[in-house]
C-alpha cells in the first residue's frame, strides 16, 4: 500500500501533480525570444492598436524597436526610442523588430516583423523562436514576418493606400533622421504617388492619458523610490561613502520588487551635489554635509523620480535651512 510520501512522489514523476503542491500541475517553463508580451497580455497590445488605427483611419504606418536590447541591463536605457514600440507590441526583449500598421486593409491590418535567426549568435544570447502557432499565441499577431520582408510588405501597402502616415517622434535638422521617415524616403523614390503625412502626435497623445493599470505601476515604482530614500535618511552617517548609500537605496528599490532603476542613482556629497547628473561615489561622507540624492525606480518599465537634499546629521545648520 502506497503512503502518502511515495503517491505524491510517483504522482509527480508521471506528471499528474507537481511536488509543491498536491493537484498543482507545474507552469510551463518560457524559453526563446519574444518571451512574450510584459507587463500586460496580448489582448492589451491589441486593443492599444486598435485605438491607434482608429484614429490614423487609412494609410500604412511603420513604428521600428529598438535597435538593440540589453536583456541584463540594471538601468533602463537613456535612449528610449523604441519606447512607442513596446507600449503597441509589449515586446521588450527583442531587438531590430518593427510593427506595420494599416487600418485601411481588408485583409491583415497589423504585421510584426522580427530579426532573423541567427544560430551562432543565438547560443549566446538566446533562442529565437520559429515562425509558428507559439509566437503568433505569445505575441497576439497574426501576420508575423522576419524584418527583411518589411520594406516589401510597406511598398505594396503604400501602392494601395498612396499614405504612409509618420506616428514617431519628430527631430531637429541636426539630429539623425529616425528610421521609418528613412523608409518611406526610399519607398517613395521606388512607388510614384505616395506620400507621408505627418500624425506625429498620435501615439503621444495615447500615451498622456494613462490606464488605471498603469497607475498601479507608476505608484509601485513610486512607493520603491520613497522606500529608498527614506532608507537612504535613516542610514546615512560621516565617514560612508556615496556609493555605499547608493549601494542601500537600490537595494531597498530591489526590496519592493523593482527590478531595474530608472536611471543611474545620483548620490553626491558637498560640492558634488551641484553637479547635475554626478556619477562618482567615491567621495566620504564628512559631519556636516548635505546629501543630494536623485534616484528613480522602474517597475514593469513604469517609472519614478524623486530627488531629495537632506543633512547627514539629520539637522540643518541655520545657513543651510536658508538655503534649503
Amino acid at each position: 500500500m502506497l503512503n502518502r510520501r511515495t503517491f505524491i512522489a510517483s504522482a509527480a514523476a508521471t506528471g499528474l501533480v507537481s511536488s509543491r503542491g498536491l493537484g498543482q500541475a507545474p507552469a510551463p517553463r518560457t524559453y526563446g525570444y519574444p518571451a512574450g508580451t510584459r507587463p500586460f497580455g496580448p489582448e492589451v497590445y491589441r486593443e492599444r492598436r486598435r485605438r491607434l488605427m482608429e484614429r490614423m483611419k487609412s494609410g500604412v504606418a511603420v513604428v521600428y524597436g529598438p535597435a538593440s536590447v540589453d536583456r541584463g541591463a540594471t538601468a533602463a536605457p537613456i535612449d528610449r526610442s523604441g519606447s512607442d514600440f513596446t507600449y503597441l507590441t509589449g515586446l521588450v526583449d527583442d531587438a531590430g523588430a518593427a510593427l506595420l500598421l494599416a487600418p485601411g486593409e481588408r485583409t491583415y491590418r497589423e504585421f510584426l516583423f522580427l530579426a532573423p535567426v541567427n544560430p551562432e549568435y543565438d547560443r549566446w544570447e538566446g533562442s529565437r523562436l520559429l515562425l509558428g502557432s507559439e509566437l503568433r499565441r505569445r505575441t497576439g499577431f497574426e501576420q508575423i514576418d522576419r524584418i527583411g520582408a518589411l520594406g516589401p510588405t510597406l511598398a505594396q501597402i503604400a501602392a494601395r493606400s498612396g499614405e504612409m502616415r509618420y506616428i514617431g517622434a519628430l527631430a531637429s535638422p541636426d539630429a539623425a533622421v529616425p528610421r521609418e521617415l528613412d523608409l518611406y524616403g526610399r519607398v517613395m523614390a521606388r512607388v510614384p504617388g505616395t506620400r507621408i503625412v505627418n500624425n506625429h502626435g498620435l501615439v503621444h497623445a495615447m500615451r498622456l492619458v494613462k490606464e488605471a493599470r498603469e497607475l498601479e505601476r507608476m505608484r509601485r515604482a513610486i512607493a520603491a523610490t520613497d522606500r529608498g530614500m527614506r532608507a537612504a535618511m535613516a542610514a546615512a552617517r560621516p565617514g560612508m561613502r556615496e556609493f555605499e548609500l547608493k549601494n542601500i537605496i537600490e537595494s531597498e528599490f530591489r526590496a519592493a520588487g523593482a527590478r531595474r532603476l530608472a536611471f543611474p542613482s545620483i548620490v553626491g556629497v558637498a560640492r558634488n551635489s551641484a553637479v547635475l547628473h554626478y556619477m562618482g561615489g567615491d567621495t566620504e561622507i564628512r559631519a556636516g554635509d548635505l546629501i543630494l540624492a536623485d534616484i528613480g525606480a522602474e517597475f514593469d518599465f513604469y517609472a519614478a523620480d524623486i530627488t531629495r537634499t537632506f543633512p547627514v546629521d539629520g539637522r540643518f545648520t541655520p545657513e543651510q535651512r536658508r538655503v534649503y
